[in-house]
């Protein structure tokens, strides 16, 4: 009985350590990666990395397609950055950003895509603007 309780004990310490609050997981299997509100992250966020090839908004999931210098693309980390100030306006509107973490030193020109998800940020109401950098058109999202 006493190797049961231990076994039960030890699973549930490793459950507990396994777990990260500051994962980029999102909340469902869709998306790739999961967006974040932060303003310190967001205004210390370069652009000039990378391009921005299409953007695509599947339900909770949005698309973006980017272009950059590299060797393959395996090495990038990518995170989807909100702002947390929201706009008064009608609908509210929110500035998000990509940020590229690349350190690939060739000279192929890289086109990858990446969804993220983007329910960390929904403002009142059942829809909000969102600004891209480096996206001309506002992307309405509805939830």
């Amino acid at each position: 009985m006493k190797n049961h309780y231990a076994s039960l004990i030890l699973s549930l310490a490793l459950t507990l350590v396994s777990c990260n609050s500051d994962d980029n997981s999102p909340t469902s299997d869709i998306c790739d990666f999961l967006g974040i509100v932060s303003n310190s992250q967001f205004n210390n966020t370069n652009t000039d990395n990378y391009v921005i090839q299409s953007v695509d908004l599947q339900g909770d999931c949005l698309q973006i397609e980017i272009a950059s210098g590299g060797c393959d693309g395996d090495s990038w980390k990518v995170r989807l950055i909100g702002a947390a100030n929201v706009d008064d306006s009608l609908p509210p509107m929110r500035s998000i950003i990509l940020r590229l973490d690349n350190q690939e030193l060739c000279e192929a020109f890289i086109t990858k895509t990446y969804s993220f998800e983007l329910t960390p940020f929904r403002d009142s109401g059942d829809s909000i603007l969102l600004r891209l950098e480096g996206w001309e058109d506002p992307i309405l999202y509805s939830f």
